[in-house]
């Protein structure tokens, strides 16, 4: 399965919200979303992971190399996602939201 993506900005800066899997296929699409959503890389990007059903490792490297002011912020991160930034010992670089 491939991944989607849709943008969206608000006052604080873009969100990304991401629908699929984030693998070594769809992580160059994911990566050239992220990169033209995030205009001004002064602003926070927020990437929306409540829809991503599966990310390996090169998904991880896309959110711990993606533009922009650190940190990235993470809405909703699934459980499978949780679990690899956990595993990883990666959840502290980024901000986690709700």
């Amino acid at each position: 399965m491939d991944i989607s993506t849709q943008t969206a900005v608000l006052d604080d800066g873009p969100v990304v919200i991401a629908v699929g899997e984030l693998d070594l296929a769809s992580t160059p699409a994911f990566t050239a979303a992220l990169t033209e959503a995030l205009v001004d890389e002064r602003q926070t990007l927020t990437i929306d992971l409540s829809g991503v059903t599966f990310c390996d490792s090169t998904g991880l490297r896309a959110l711990l190399t993606a533009p922009g002011h650190r940190p990235v912020r993470l809405r909703a991160p699934t459980t499978s996602v949780r679990r690899l930034l956990d595993l990883t010992d990666t959840t502290e670089r980024f901000e986690i939201l709700p």
